[in-house]
């Protein structure tokens, strides 16, 4: 017997398996970056009654009533009396109409049968996961079993031809239904869903009577439009809503490619919406200006950090000594990154920070998002690197932004020398609530081509610059290994990078989102500059803060219509 599953978000997990016998289970426990846990869990033989679902395979259909005959046995040495059993399922699209039925009394080897009613909603497909529970009571006990049910119903596959795909055009569009599924799609109808303001249709509602299994069906003769404020080589998903003949509805997604990144676009989005602007995309409003904020000369806190290459403490690096090149730092303000809000960073010599009290000292750069390194991580100058000979690490922070500046370190390949911060900003006005981060280049020197004659490699190729979530699963590479992403210019003294989630699917100096400009937004813009205040939004000029500049960039807009 093999079984294994995750935990929810209570931490506990259910197993299932079909035999009935006693021993030892031994159990391992996984967690990412956590060691395992190795046991043992002892089952011992029945003692007293022992209630257990021995119903073969059930077989339903969505749209229909079905009968689900449920058998019970007692394995035990013992009578249970007044036996109830309770059906549910986790799935609000099923409906049990006599969901607590009384099984009697069992002897030991006694067995009892009852049927069920149970209503599953035209909309389940048959690759939805839907699970049925039995909870199985006496006077004295519980127990829990997992029910067997096939479920029969349609499948879809979703596919779509669109003549043009670019920004600021109207073009036909064809999708494809594939059903694979073993029961047909009858009665149906699918509406079109506009993306935001992105992306919309001049479709109606369209009926479908029926797609048998194995069969598709064309909706063609479509026309979709593409807003002009769509970002060269976005990926935006279009919503196919799907409602069946008993009344229930589902969403289905569909992933469009819209337009060709240019040089001179930003690259992204990834899966959570964030993007990557650089200096050079100069018909974005959110591509940034290079304006240093030098802390290491009084400003900052050099941090009490150091690093002699490989991750070590000292030259000899013994066992047990990677911890010196990383802290721990209280953010001035909470900042929201990929979803999750945190109010700790982790500083390291490497080029990197992370969020939380997370800390993994790795000196060794991997592409990103991926396994190798921290989790979250925003990766500025992910190399080797050194601290002394004047190389260090400073920090500052006021109410408005946190300053890291990695200054004059070393390579551990090469020993060129590298100067960067990062900033943080307390501002959480894009469209998902992140704030928003700034990289910038001083002095950039990427000359570490890596060393593969061991392993492991002693490092990775060149650097790698840009973020990762905190699962690992999402994020966007700038650079990696001398190589840059499509969209991504190459990095050099005086480049800046900005990360967020804004899109500029909004007017730029609109701050109360009304959709035009005018004295209200002026009113707004000014306090934003009287508090130190920070919205991308205001930043008329690009250059992270929000200042005089910008209220005259405004006023300019206003007075002009």
């Amino acid at each position: 017997i093999f079984e294994s599953g995750f935990s929810d978000e209570h931490g506990n997990v259910t197993l299932n398996w079909d035999a009935i016998e006693s021993g030892n289970m031994y159990i391992t426990v996984i967690k990412r970056d956590h060691r395992p846990y190795e046991g043992t869990i002892e089952i011992q033989t029945v003692n007293g009654a022992a209630l257990v679902s021995n119903t073969d395979q059930l077989i339903a259909q969505t749209g229909e009533y079905n009968d689900f005959q449920i058998s019970l046995k007692n394995y035990g040495n013992e009578l249970s009396s007044d036996v109830y059993v309770e059906l549910v399922s986790d799935s609000e699209n099923i409906t049990v109409q006599n969901n607590n039925l009384s099984f009697g009394n069992l002897n030991p080897g006694d067995t009892a049968v009852r049927t069920f009613v149970v209503y599953l909603n035209g909309i389940i497909f048959e690759n939805d996961e839907i699970n049925f529970m039995i909870n199985i009571s006496d006077p004295n006990n519980e127990w829990v079993n997992l029910l067997p049910v096939n479920i029969i119903a349609p499948n879809i596959i979703i596919s779509q031809s669109i003549h043009n795909s670019n920004p600021g055009v109207t073009s036909d569009a064809t999708f494809y239904i594939n059903n694979i599924g073993s029961q047909s799609l009858i009665d149906f109808t699918i509406e079109l869903l506009p993306y935001e303001n992105l992306i919309s249709f001049d479709t109606d509602i369209i009926s479908i009577n029926n797609i048998a299994s194995g069969e598709n069906l064309s909706l063609d003769d479509l026309q979709i439009h593409f807003s002009d404020q769509i970002i060269n080589g976005a990926i935006l998903p279009i919503e196919l809503f799907f409602t069946s003949n008993d009344g229930h509805s589902r969403s289905e997604l569909i992933n469009v490619s819209i337009g060709e990144t240019r040089d001179t676009d930003p690259i992204g989005p990834d899966s959570h919406g964030y993007y990557i602007y650089d200096s050079g995309d100069t018909e974005y409003s959110l591509a940034p200006v290079y304006d240093w904020i030098e802390i290491a000369e009084g400003q900052g806190t050099q941090l009490s950090i150091t690093d002699n290459g490989h991750g070590c403490c000292n030259s000899s690096c013994s066992a047990g000594n990677y911890d010196c090149g990383s802290e721990t730092i209280d953010l001035p303000f909470d900042f929201q990154f990929y979803g999750v809000v945190y109010d700790q960073i982790v500083v390291n010599t490497n080029g990197w920070i992370s969020f939380g009290g997370f800390e993994m000292y790795s000196f060794r750069n991997y592409p990103i998002p991926g396994a190798g390194g921290p989790s979250p991580m925003v990766a500025a100058f992910w190399d080797d690197l050194k601290t002394g000979s004047g190389g260090y690490v400073h920090y500052y922070e006021s109410n408005d932004m946190v300053v890291i500046q990695w200054d004059d370190m070393r390579t551990y390949d090469n020993n060129s020398r590298e100067t960067f911060e990062i900033i943080l900003y307390n501002s959480a006005n894009t469209p998902t609530g992140d704030n928003d981060i700034k990289i910038q280049y001083q002095d950039f020197n990427n000359t570490s081509d890596g060393q593969y004659s061991g392993w492991p490699p002693i490092h990775g190729g060149y650097s790698t610059v840009g973020i990762e979530s905190h699962l690992g699963d999402m994020g966007l590479q700038y650079t990696y290994n001398n190589t840059y992403t499509d969209g991504a210019a190459p990095l050099e003294d005086g480049s800046a990078i900005f990360i967020t989630t804004s899109d500029e699917s909004y007017l730029l100096g609109d701050l109360n989102s009304d959709g035009i400009l005018n004295v209200l937004d002026i009113v707004v813009e000014v306090n934003l500059a009287l508090t130190g205040s920070y919205n991308p939004i205001g930043d008329m000029n690009g250059d992270g803060i929000i200042n005089v500049l910008d209220i005259v960039s405004l006023v300019n807009l206003v007075l002009n219509g």
